[in-house]
C-alpha cells in the first residue's frame, strides 16, 4: 500500500513519487572545507588565502512500494538505469523536504536493495554535487526606464543572464553597476575619430517565422538533390519559432534514394564573397531512422554551387555534417567533413511489438500491433552531433573557403562545441556567385516502412539563416569616419555573466568588447543598482544561490 503523504524528490524533471519512490530520510552534508595557506619565503608563518570549498554529498534513503515481484523488478531496473551513468552528466535534484532549492550533481553510489516486507524494499542513494551551491527559483526582471535598483535573494554571489532586443540600429550596447560594466562597440581611433569599416554587410536575415518567403519545390522544379528527389506531396510546416518537416511525402525515385520536402528562396543580389550561417535542429527520435537535412547554395541560374548538410545514415543515432562546394563541371569538393568519435557502439536485436498503420480501400485508417518475426538490428551508438542544435557556416573569401560547425545548448544557446576547417581553391575553379538557396529534408526507406510499422523520423527544423557580403581586404585597413553599426534593429543580445560570454542572435559575439569589461555579479541580500543602454528592450534573469 502506497502512503502518499510521504515525501519524495524530483530528479531531472521527473517527480519520483509518481513512479513509486519515497524518501524515508535524507541527509544533506555541508560542503567540504579546507584552508588555503601559502608559504612565502622570508615570511613568518603562512599567508592565509581563505578556505577552499569542495563538493557536497546528499544521502537519500529511498523506499520502493511494490504490488508484486514483477513491479519491484521494473522499479529496480528503472532506478538503476537512472542513477548508474558513466558519463559526467550533472542533473537537477529537488527534495520535497526543502523544495525551494535545486541541487546539481550526479548519483555516485547505490546500495544493495533491502527487503522491508511484502514486496517493499529500501535502497540508499548517494548524490554528489561538484558545485556545492544550491539554486533557488529563477527571478525575471523586465527593465523599465533603463535602470533597476533591487536586492537579490539568496546569500552567495550570483551571475545574471541579461537579454536585450535592439529597437534600432546601434554602434554599441552596454550595462553597468557602480563598479562593474559590460560594453560592446566598434573600436574608435581616439586621435582621428575614425573606425575600421565593417567587413561583413548583412544581406539576408531569415528567422524562419514566415514560410511565405520561400517557394515550395517539386521533383520537376528542383532536380539537383544529391542521391534523391523531392517527395511527392511532401511539405514543411510553420511553427512559432522554426520551419520543420510535416511530411516527407512519397518516394518517386529509386527505393534506395532520399525523398522529402524542399523550399527555395533567392537573394536580391549576387555575392562574389560571402558568409552563410544556417542554424538548425536535428533530433534523433528513432535509432534506425535515416534522415538528412541540407541547404543547397545556388547561383543566379538556380544551379547548385555548394551545400551544408547534416546526415543520419541509420547507424544508431550518430550524425555527420558536410560542407561542400561544387565546380562548374559538377564535381564536388569538401570544405569540411565533421564526423565526431562514435560512442556506445553496440548493436542489439529489436524484436518488440510494433505499431502498424493500415488504410483500407475507403481510406479508413486503423492501427494494430504485431510482434516482429524477424529481428531488426538496432545500434545504440551516438556521437557529439547526436540531437544536434546549432549552426553550420561557410565563408568564401577569394579562393579560400572556411567551414565552421558550432553545437549550442538548446536552453540558453551557450556554445558547447566547435569544429572548423579551411580549404584553398588553388586553381580558382570555383567562381560562381551566390544568389539563392534550396532548403531540403530527406528520409530513406527502412524495413519498418515496407512493413507499415510506425516510427518517429528525426525532428528536422530550420531556425535561422543569415547571409553577409564579405569585403575582401587584402593590403591595408580601410578607415571610415562613420562609427560602425554592429547591432541592427531586431537583433538579440545575450550577456551571460556566469560564463563570461556575449551572444548576438545565438552566435558568440566577443570581438567588439571594450577593454576593462567585467561581467556583472551580485551578492544575495546586498542592494545594488544597474543601468542599461537606451535603445533596447531589456530583461534580466537571475537565480538566488546559497550553501
Amino acid at each position: 500500500m502506497i502512503i502518499t503523504a510521504e515525501p519524495s524528490f524530483t530528479y531531472d524533471g521527473a517527480y519520483m513519487k509518481q513512479l513509486g519512490y519515497f524518501l524515508n530520510n535524507v541527509v544533506v552534508s555541508s560542503p567540504e572545507i579546507s584552508p588555503e595557506n601559502v608559504n612565502v619565503p622570508g615570511r613568518l608563518g603562512t599567508l592565509n588565502m581563505g578556505n577552499d570549498i569542495g563538493s557536497r554529498q546528499i544521502t537519500l534513503d529511498v523506499s520502493l512500494y511494490c504490488f508484486s515481484q514483477e513491479d519491484f523488478n521494473e522499479k529496480r531496473l528503472y532506478l538503476e538505469n537512472l542513477v548508474i551513468l558513466q558519463e559526467p552528466v550533472e542533473k537537477p535534484l529537488v527534495l520535497d523536504t526543502d523544495a525551494q532549492w535545486t541541487y546539481y550533481g550526479q548519483f555516485t553510489g547505490i546500495s544493495d536493495f533491502e527487503w522491508v516486507n511484502g514486496y517493499d524494499y529500501s535502497v540508499t542513494l548517494t548524490f554528489t554535487c561538484a558545485d556545492p551551491l544550491k539554486y533557488g527559483e529563477q527571478m525575471t526582471y523586465n527593465i523599465i526606464n533603463n535602470i533597476l535598483k533591487f536586492t537579490p535573494k539568496g546569500q552567495k554571489q550570483t551571475f545574471p543572464v541579461i537579454h536585450a532586443i535592439a529597437q534600432k540600429d546601434a554602434t554599441w550596447c552596454g550595462l553597468s553597476t557602480v563598479d562593474q560594466f559590460v560594453y560592446v562597440g566598434g573600436k574608435v581611433d581616439v586621435e582621428t575619430g575614425e573606425t575600421a569599416t565593417t567587413i561583413y554587410n548583412p544581406v539576408l536575415t531569415d528567422t524562419a517565422q514566415n514560410m511565405d518567403l520561400w517557394q515550395r519545390q517539386s521533383s520537376e522544379t528542383f532536380t539537383q538533390v544529391d542521391n534523391g528527389t523531392v517527395g511527392k506531396g511532401s511539405y514543411f510546416q510553420q511553427s512559432d519559432d522554426d520551419i520543420n518537416v510535416k511530411d516527407f511525402g512519397e518516394n518517386t525515385g529509386k527505393s534506395t534514394e532520399w525523398y522529402g520536402p524542399a523550399l527555395k528562396r533567392m537573394l536580391t543580389k549576387q555575392l562574389a564573397n560571402w558568409k552563410v550561417t544556417w542554424r538548425i535542429q536535428s533530433m534523433n527520435n528513432y535509432k534506425r531512422a535515416e534522415n538528412k537535412f541540407e541547404l543547397y547554395l545556388l547561383d543566379s541560374a538556380g544551379k547548385v554551387i555548394g551545400k551544408l548538410g547534416i546526415k543520419d545514415n541509420g547507424e544508431g543515432s550518430e550524425q555527420e555534417i558536410n560542407v561542400q562546394v561544387y565546380r562548374a563541371d559538377g564535381s564536388v569538393k569538401s570544405v569540411g567533413q565533421f564526423k565526431p568519435t562514435v560512442k556506445n557502439k553496440k548493436a542489439v536485436a529489436l524484436s518488440r511489438k510494433q505499431k502498424v498503420k493500415k488504410t483500407d480501400s475507403k481510406g479508413k485508417v486503423t492501427y494494430s500491433y504485431i510482434t516482429l518475426k524477424e529481428s531488426l538490428n538496432e545500434n545504440n551508438s551516438t556521437n557529439d552531433l547526436t540531437d544536434f542544435y546549432g549552426y553550420i557556416e561557410i565563408e568564401k573569401v577569394g579562393n579560400k573557403f572556411f567551414a565552421t560547425v558550432v553545437k549550442l545548448d538548446t536552453k540558453n544557446r551557450n556554445e558547447l562545441n566547435r569544429w572548423e576547417s579551411v580549404w584553398t581553391d588553388e586553381f580558382d575553379t570555383f567562381k560562381k556567385d551566390l544568389a539563392g538557396f534550396v532548403l531540403y529534408a530527406g528520409k530513406r526507406s527502412i524495413t519498418e516502412d515496407a512493413k507499415g510499422i510506425s516510427y518517429k523520423s528525426n525532428y528536422l527544423a530550420f531556425c535561422d539563416l543569415k547571409v553577409y557580403e564579405r569585403a575582401e581586404i587584402k593590403e591595408e585597413t580601410i578607415l571610415s569616419s562613420t562609427p560602425e553599426v554592429i547591432i541592427w534593429e531586431g537583433d538579440e543580445l545575450i550577456f551571460d555573466c556566469e560564463r563570461g560570454r556575449i551572444y548576438k542572435n545565438g552566435q558568440l559575439f566577443m570581438d567588439a568588447m571594450h577593454i576593462g569589461t567585467d561581467f556583472i555579479k551580485f551578492i544575495g541580500g546586498v542592494q545594488d543598482e544597474i543601468v542599461f543602454a537606451e535603445g533596447f528592450d531589456w530583461t534580466m534573469h537571475i537565480r538566488p544561490t546559497a550553501l
